[in-house]
């Protein structure tokens, strides 16, 4: 479990989990993740939407596992001894992402990190809240409701049995 109590200090930092896809660092806020998880034995959903990988049982609990390499248009790659899941909660619904890497857990001040809308352009930018520099490092933010795409799933807590993708 990733504790969460400090996610934002009185300074106006917020806690960041970055990882790496493709050799680019990414960051997700701490406050909408639950827990890294070593890779483990996805079961393929049938007809599910093409980056939906499947579904795993974590500790009890059945969860859907995105392919976010195909969700932001990068080429796929073979998992390894460093890939990790990130369950992310979202209030209403959890799932899995796969990662290439987890790198750290950082504190980004809020005034560094600058407006994504500003710097990038294309189809998959919609998906990136914001831009961070970190040394020699450029990390973009991803907005994980976007990408779990919240605005669409309606997800209903007493259709916790169902996975609506």
């Amino acid at each position: 479990m990733i504790d969460k109590t400090n996610s934002l200090n009185n300074r106006g930092d917020r806690q960041c989990i970055v990882f790496e896809l493709e050799g680019e660092m990414y960051g997700i806020s701490i406050t909408k993740t639950e827990s890294i998880e070593r890779m483990m034995q996805i079961t393929r959903v049938p007809d599910s939407t093409d980056y939906v990988l499947g579904i795993i049982n974590l500790r009890g609990d059945i969860l859907p596992i995105l392919n976010l390499r195909k969700k932001m248009g990068l080429k796929p790659k073979a998992y390894d001894s460093d890939t990790r899941i990130i369950v992310i909660d979202a209030g209403n619904f959890r799932a899995g992402i796969v990662v290439d890497r987890v790198v750290e857990i950082l504190s980004i001040s809020e005034t560094g990190i600058q407006s994504a809308k500003e710097i990038l352009t294309g189809r998959k930018s919609h998906l990136i809240d914001g831009i961070y520099k970190s040394g020699v490092n450029v990390i973009m933010i991803i907005d994980m409701d976007i990408v779990l795409g919240i605005e669409l799933l309606n997800f209903d807590k007493e259709k916790e049995d169902a996975i609506v993708i």
